[in-house]
């Protein structure tokens, strides 16, 4: 799956207790992670659009127990943080239909 098609819904989706895993090892895993490749992100409105609200989506992923995820409920709580976003000027990845939310910002690689 390329970056383009990990969306916020594949993240929120994600469980970090690999299934089949035996109950005393689930113990061992001790949060999560999201990687970001920036040698190939040239600024910060590209960087910001591929982490949000992916972020959002795998803090809810780290922080809920699977048995109390409710996707329908974070996508409420989502449309609620997007405004706190749009104040600090984040150009996050509109969850709607995936544009840029700072539409203005250039996120193409930058010449030097």
């Amino acid at each position: 799956m390329n970056n383009n098609q990990l969306t916020w819904q594949h993240v929120y989706g994600l469980e970090p207790v690999p299934q089949g895993t035996p109950r005393e090892r689930e113990k061992q895993v001790l949060g999560c992670q999201a990687n970001i490749w920036t040698e190939y992100i040239p600024n910060l409105p590209k960087w910001e659009y591929h982490v949000f609200p992916r972020a959002l989506a795998l803090a809810e992923v780290a922080w809920t127990p699977q048995e109390l995820k409710n996707e329908k409920d974070f996508r409420k709580r989502l449309d609620r943080q997007l405004p706190f976003l749009d104040a600090r000027g984040v150009n996050y990845k509109r969850p709607d239909n995936g544009a840029p939310a700072q539409p203005e910002a250039v996120i193409t690689r930058e010449r030097r």
